[in-house]
């Protein structure tokens, strides 16, 4: 399922939202970068999160790549000892 990210501005920083839930708080004097605005910040956050996402989406597709690689070797060596053995 894919996170929808939104952003709500309050009067001393800003909340982030993954689908709808207010799970990040950033506030005086915590927001990450002084220079830009409250609106600013939440974006660039909210495409860190993004990124963040994407690369672990990645590393899943990875893992699930190996695991699949792993089984496959499993066969062909299974298949090379019963040779060996029916000989």
């Amino acid at each position: 399922m894919e996170k929808t990210y939104t952003y709500e501005i309050t009067e001393d920083g800003y909340y982030i939202l993954i689908n709808g839930e207010k799970v990040i708080h950033q506030y005086e004097p915590y927001i990450p970068d002084h220079t830009k605005s409250y609106e600013e910040n939440a974006k660039a956050q909210i495409e860190e999160l993004k990124q963040a996402d994407s690369q672990n989406a990645q590393r899943k597709t990875n893992i699930e790549q190996m695991q699949s690689d792993i089984t496959d070797l499993q066969l062909a060596l299974t298949e090379i000892y019963e040779m060996g053995v029916n000989e």
